[in-house]
């Protein structure tokens, strides 16, 4: 996602009236701008900084700028006129006319505010490329782009005088010889100004508006709110420029915004799975971005914004996801302040629009519940339970052979869903939807011929007669060493075969053992099936779990045998089952699911019929 990057060579002078007069145009409130003015200030090394904000903010402005980086709101107040509404201006550090104070004191240069005072907020009425271009075209041609596509606002007197005033404010500066000026203005009026250098050396008649200006910290609340670059991003900016280290900062920034976007979205899933214990997988996050950039060119941008990272969050994953994205995308590490009043601005105070993103969030419960827990029961003394063990007349705990069949049901059943999914077809629609609109194939082919897709389910012979789960084909360590064959009780159950770990080990109760298994067969119906362990047919397999599939193979009464272990059959036990006419289904393990995998994989052997009438007090 990286863009590519442009020359290392130094950039020519931007828009310049000679050389000593340096002309930054940009925009307001991206990080791209602030860094070329970094960049023109080093190579211009100017005398003077001039920029685009009126006079009667100045000493505000600068006081403001000393106490970066904790973001500041001046309020500006026409003298004399009590009921009008008040201008808001916000100072951070992102902001390229800020930077471009910032350096001026940072290096003891005068700063010049050449701007008109005025009553009012301009309004910017019409739109420029999306910035992030810079990051490839460099400043100069995107600016001269944008200037030559007839970029430039149509101005009313207010924009005409404010030109003029700049204009006379930089010829006064420049009528000095040996002065060097850095003048970083607003690119829609970069051309107006420029055209009036040199020319408009008498002070524009008109009176300015006399203001009041005031300073305050901006409200951390209204910090999530109205900073004009995505909060997380200017703290990184603020980071790297004051050489602070900081998980977002990089020895090769300035990083493309795309790299600083990944930077927060990895943080958002880092805190999800910390705080939450939920996880986003890679393939998700890069879905993430392929969806937010889809969205952004839809809307005629380049990079998404806030708002889009917030909703691709949401889209991929959920809003816990997106709510994370926009509690870190949101947070200003320098928000908090006590030197000055707090001011809590909103995006109307400041005449921007803004779009709200509700978050349904999955809330876990925090209430305490009392609940009656039943005492698990223990022995009264070490050993007693297995001095009662003999293991001559175990069976089974017959809510766990509920649960067994049950499961043994549906992987038969997902089984031909599989098979039917593979002996579906699809062809042109004609007279039939058949079984319905394939509209993968018929979106596919739309640009070629335009034709409807249909899918036609082709019939599926046959059933399941054997199911085989093998948890640990190979069982290498040896510690499923118990080998067993058991018969069905009714026509309700199957016939099973297994390997576990031995019963008897551990055990839960008087006379109930708990095992877990390494593998095992269920076969319909059943009575059928005896002693497969010892049965020289089966001698061929390698594994246990390849004794279970033959054995599955040779008493399955239907054609399909379903077989789940983490990898495939071997071919010869592939060959085994064509022999037979039967076809082995193989379902992956990792696509069933772990929890219910857990669940199924540990059962308990009771020592006896009569055990099953308490072995409900010990097995839960």
């Amino acid at each position: 996602m990286t863009p590519p990057t442009r020359s290392p060579e130094p950039p020519a002078p931007l828009l310049g009236a000679g050389d000593r007069l340096r002309v930054v145009p940009i925009l307001h409130g991206r990080f791209e701008f602030a860094l070329e003015v970094r960049r023109a200030f080093a190579e211009h090394r100017p005398t003077h900084v001039a920029v685009e904000l009126p006079a009667a903010t100045g000493p505000s402005v600068l006081d403001a700028v000393r106490r970066l980086p904790y973001p500041s709101v001046l309020r500006a107040t026409p003298e004399g006129s009590p009921g009008a509404p008040p201008v808001f201006l916000l100072v951070e550090p992102v902001d390229a006319l800020v930077e471009a104070v910032r350096l001026g004191v940072e290096h003891d240069l005068p700063v010049h505010f050449t701007d008109r005072d005025s009553s009012r907020v301009a309004a910017l009425r019409q739109a420029f490329p999306d910035p992030h271009a810079i990051e490839t075209l460099g400043l100069e041609k995107y600016a001269g782009l944008c200037l030559e596509a007839g970029s430039e606002p149509t101005h009313d007197p207010e924009d005409e005088q404010r030109e003029r005033t700049m204009a006379h404010r930089l010829t006064v500066l420049l009528d000095d010889a040996q002065a060097r000026v850095l003048f970083v203005c607003g690119l829609s009026h970069a051309r107006g100004v420029l055209e009036r250098v040199g020319v408009e050396r008498a002070a524009p008649f008109g009176r300015p508006a006399r203001l009041e200006v005031e300073l305050f910290h901006l409200h951390p609340d209204s910090c999530r709110e109205v900073l004009s670059e995505i909060p997380y991003l200017a703290g990184a900016y603020e980071a790297w420029r004051s050489g602070q280290p900081g998980p977002q900062i990089h020895e090769e920034w300035p990083l493309p915004r795309y790299q600083m976007h990944l930077s927060l979205v990895q943080e958002a899933r880092r805190r999800l799975q910390q705080e939450e214990g939920e996880q986003v997988a890679p393939a998700s996050i890069a879905n993430l971005f392929r969806f937010a950039r889809n969205c952004s060119l839809l809307e005629g941008a380049l990079a998404p914004d806030f708002y889009t990272l917030v909703l691709a969050a949401r889209g991929v994953a959920d809003d816990n996801f997106a709510y994370h994205v926009w509690e870190v995308g949101s947070s200003y590490p320098h928000s908090e302040a006590q030197d000055r009043l707090s001011l809590r601005v909103s995006l109307e105070d400041l005449e921007r629009s803004g779009r709200l993103v509700r978050f349904q969030r999955k809330i876990k419960r925090t209430r305490r519940v009392l609940r009656l827990v039943r005492p698990r029961q223990r022995e009264r003394r070490p050993g007693e339970w297995q001095k009662r063990w003999s293991g001559h007349r175990i069976c089974s705990y017959p809510p766990q052979d509920v649960i067994i069949e049950g499961y043994g049901r549906f992987l038969a059943k997902k089984a031909k869903g599989i098979l039917a999914a593979d002996h579906s077809r699809v062809e042109p629609f004609t007279t039939s939807l058949l079984d319905g609109i394939d509209f993968r194939e018929t979106i596919r082919n739309r640009a070629h011929d335009g034709r409807i897709y249909v899918r036609r389910t082709l019939p599926l012979k046959g059933e399941v007669g054997s199911v085989v789960v093998a948890f640990d084909p190979e069982d290498r360590e040896g510690r499923y060493s118990y080998r067993m064959t058991w018969q069905g009780e009714h026509d309700q159950e199957s016939d099973m075969a297994l390997y576990s770990t031995p019963p008897g080990e551990q055990l839960s109760g008087p006379g109930i053992s708990r095992c877990e298994y390494g593998g095992f067969l269920l076969t319909w119906p059943p009575l059928r099936m005896f002693g497969i362990w010892e049965d020289p047919e089966f001698d061929l397999a390698q594994t246990p779990a390849e004794r279970l599939l033959l054995a599955g193979i040779d008493y399955s009464v239907e054609r399909m045998v379903v077989y789940v272990a983490p990898s495939p059959p071997r071919a010869l036990v592939k060959a085994y089952a064509r022999r037979r006419d039967r076809r082995v289904v193989y379902v992956p393990l990792g696509q069933l699911s772990p929890v219910t995998l857990k669940r199924i994989r540990s059962f308990h052997i009771l020592d006896g019929y009569e055990v099953r009438s308490y072995a409900g007090d010990f097995i839960w």
